[in-house]
């Protein structure tokens, strides 16, 4: 497997820190139960494996997370708040 570009490695950064700031370091089940992945699935996305356009789209709708963030880890997180507030806890509702 080739190495990800320093692009998917911040994004996969990004995906990770805010999964563990909504369902915390053991969440990955839950999240990736949400977005219909298998667990193995989004664990490789956390590790740098690209993540397909519809499954990111369905991250940032389960989420909150802000898309211009996401890409350039620039300005607000969520989306119209402290959704996911580190130490919140609790994942979003939908």
């Amino acid at each position: 497997m080739l190495p990800a570009s320093k692009a998917t490695r911040q994004i996969s950064g990004r995906i990770r820190q805010v999964r563990r700031q909504l369902y915390g370091d053991g969440g990955v089940e839950l999240l990736a139960d949400r977005l219909g992945v298998p667990e193995p699935t989004w664990r490789n996305y956390e590790g740098g494996c690209t993540v397909p356009a519809p499954v990111i789209l369905a991250f940032l709708v389960v989420t909150g997370v802000s898309a211009a963030w996401l890409l350039t880890g620039e300005g607000d997180v969520y989306v119209g708040g402290d959704r996911g507030a580190p130490g919140s806890g609790a994942p979003p509702e939908n």
